[in-house]
């Protein structure tokens, strides 16, 4: 276990998650076993998005209005990255 996790708004965690932003979009990253269903649901739910806090033991970054899902991508070594944008409204 690597100490690091995602927290969504709701307080849902993900276990192992990172973030990154670039250019006005938010990456996340979730490893390989997470269900791909439930990470749908959890992430394209505005809710749940509107802020999320990548705890990496030492510090912490939040992210704040990404509510706009882009997509989800499953590599074929079965790790996960979600792509979220602020909403533009």
């Amino acid at each position: 276990m690597t100490g690091r996790k995602l927290i969504l708004s709701d307080g849902t965690e993900y276990p192992e998650g990172e973030a990154g932003y670039s250019d006005g979009h938010l990456w996340l990253y979730l490893p390989s076993g997470t269900d791909v269903h439930k990470a749908f649901i959890d992430f394209s739910d505005p809710a749940k998005t509107n802020r999320i806090v990548f705890d990496y033991t030492i510090s912490q970054d939040e992210y704040t209005g990404f509510t706009d899902f882009r997509g989800l991508m499953l590599d074929n070594d079965g790790k996960m990255s979600v792509h979220l944008a602020r909403s533009e409204k």
